[in-house]
């Protein structure tokens, strides 16, 4: 089964295990799709690189949607927490 069709049974109660990132990644940075992107601390390494592809490509040609949930310990310690506010500006549809 895909990840979203466990993540749709979820109710609130309910225990998640996550592990250490593995595999290939690659998401899309084209398509009608949205991209949900779930990052904590420097986590969000990997993303920064995908976000700042699709800041390289012609808004037509971008992903429609971006929906970034990040969370880190306190505003002192939010890698790239500059960087982010400026794609968020450049990204109409990259979602914080």
């Amino acid at each position: 089964a895909h990840l979203s069709e466990h993540v749709h049974r979820l109710a609130v109660g309910d225990e998640v295990l996550l592990e250490v990132p593995g595999g290939i990644f690659t998401p899309p940075l084209q398509g009608p799709r949205p991209l949900v992107f779930l990052a904590a601390g420097i986590g969000i390494t990997p993303f920064m690189s995908h976000l700042e592809a699709l800041l390289a490509l012609a808004p037509a040609e971008r992903v429609n949607d971006v929906l970034l949930l990040y969370t880190c310990r306190n505003g002192n310690e939010h890698p790239f927490a500059t960087r982010l506010r400026e794609l968020a500006s450049q990204l109409p549809q990259l979602k914080r």
